[in-house]
C-alpha cells in the first residue's frame, strides 16, 4: 500500500503546485488534468488525491492504483465507525443535548459514548474490549487526521497486545518473536499511517513508548518492556513494509 512504499519518508508522486513527470521526472509545463503522456518519455500519468492529506499529486499507474487501495481501506475504516448501537447512540444524544442545552455535534456523541465504553471495561478490567474501544478511538483520530494523538492510542493498543494473550494463557514467556505474532497487521498498517503523518520515523517509537509511562503504567505489571516492545514493533513494521 500507499503508506508502506513511502518508508523513506518521500511522499508518493509529484504534488500539482511542481508538476513533474512520475516517471522521468521531467518538469511539465501544466498540471494534466486526465490520463496524459509524457512528451519526455512517452509513459502515461494520472492525477489523484491521497486519503492521508488530501493532496493532489501526479503519479505512474501503479501508484494510482495504490492510492485507490487506500481510498478502500479509508472508507472500510470509517464505515467500521458508525456501526456504532444506534440506540446507544440516541440515548447519548439526549444526555449530551440535556447537559448542553443544545443539539450536540455527532462526532462529540460518538466521542462521548467511545470514553465512557473504555472507562467502564477498565473499571471491569475487560481488557480484550477496553483494547477495541482504545482502536476505535485511534481511528477516529485518523479519519479526523490528529496522527500524533493517534500515534500515541495505537501504541497502547500494541501494549495490549502484546500482553493480552500471555495474561489469557497464565503467564507463558513471552519473547520477542513472539511479541511480533500479537500485531494484527491492520493495527500496523494504521500505525505506519499515524507515524508518517506525524512525521516520525521507526527510531522514534522508544522514545514514544516511554514517554507513554503515565499512560501506560500497567507495561511493567505486564512484563512488557518498552525497548522489547519498541524492537518488536520496528521489526513488525519492517516486515509489513517489504511485504
Amino acid at each position: 500500500m500507499y503508506r508502506r512504499a513511502c518508508r523513506s519518508g518521500q511522499p508518493l508522486g509529484f504534488r500539482v503546485p511542481s508538476p513533474a513527470c512520475p516517471y522521468c521526472k521531467a518538469e511539465l509545463k501544466r498540471t494534466p488534468k486526465r490520463k496524459t503522456k509524457c512528451q519526455a518519455c512517452g509513459s502515461y500519468m494520472l492525477v489523484r488525491t491521497r486519503p492521508s492529506d488530501r493532496q493532489q499529486v501526479i503519479v505512474t499507474t501503479s501508484q494510482a492504483a495504490e492510492i485507490e487501495a487506500d481510498w478502500e481501506e479509508h472508507h472500510r475504516r470509517a464505515q467500521r465507525l458508525q456501526q456504532l448501537d444506534p440506540a446507544e447512540l440516541e440515548a447519548e444524544r439526549l444526555a449530551m443535548r440535556q447537559q448542553l442545552s443544545s443539539e450536540p455535534q455527532v462526532a462529540d456523541i460518538v466521542w462521548s459514548l467511545l470514553r465512557k465504553r473504555r472507562h467502564q471495561h477498565a473499571v471491569e478490567q475487560a481488557w480484550p474490549l477496553y483494547r477495541n474501544d482504545v482502536l476505535a478511538m485511534a481511528e477516529r483520530h485518523l479519519l479526523e487526521e490528529r496522527h500524533m494523538v493517534a500515534l500515541a492510542y495505537l501504541l497502547d493498543v500494541c501494549a495490549l497486545d502484546a500482553w493480552l494473550e500471555e495474561h489469557l494463557e497464565l503467564q507463558q514467556d513471552l519473547s520477542e518473536s513472539r511479541l511480533r505474532e500479537r500485531f494484527a497487521p491492520g493495527v500496523l498498517s494504521m500505525l505506519d499511517e499515524a507515524i508518517e503523518g506525524a512525521g516520525k520515523s521507526l527510531k522514534d517509537i522508544e522514545p514514544l513508548l516511554r514517554s507513554r509511562r503515565v499512560k501506560l503504567s500497567m507495561l511493567a505489571r505486564w512484563q512488557v518492556t518498552p525497548s522489547a516492545l519498541a524492537t518488536s514493533l520496528v521489526e513488525a513494521l519492517s516486515s509489513l513494509a517489504d511485504a
